[in-house]
């Protein structure tokens, strides 16, 4: 279980949505260390429930290249787990 502070913090913001809003089998709640924002490369790592099927990671996909932000994020699939990280900044 979350606890309000971390729910509210950055590095919570996406796990707590995906959380929220679709059955997740696995996941690493934290995307950075706040106390050490540089120490590694920030990335979410989940797994959708198999009640989806292999489709939700398409759509996910998907969403993920039409964020509109001052970032730009990649996906990658490696045994069974998804990967979601900041890979460049968008020319503004």
């Amino acid at each position: 279980m979350m606890l309000e502070n971390e729910i509210h913090s950055k590095e919570f913001q996406i796990s707590y949505y995906l959380h929220n809003n679709f059955r997740i089998e696995q996941m690493r709640f934290g995307m950075y260390n706040p106390d050490n924002a540089y120490y590694q490369i920030p990335m979410l790592i989940f797994r959708f429930s198999k009640l989806y099927g292999p489709g939700i990671y398409d759509e996910f996909q998907k969403c993920i290249e039409k964020y509109n932000g001052n970032l730009e994020w990649a996906v990658f699939s490696r045994l069974k787990n998804n990967f979601t990280f900041p890979s460049g900044c968008k020319n503004g």
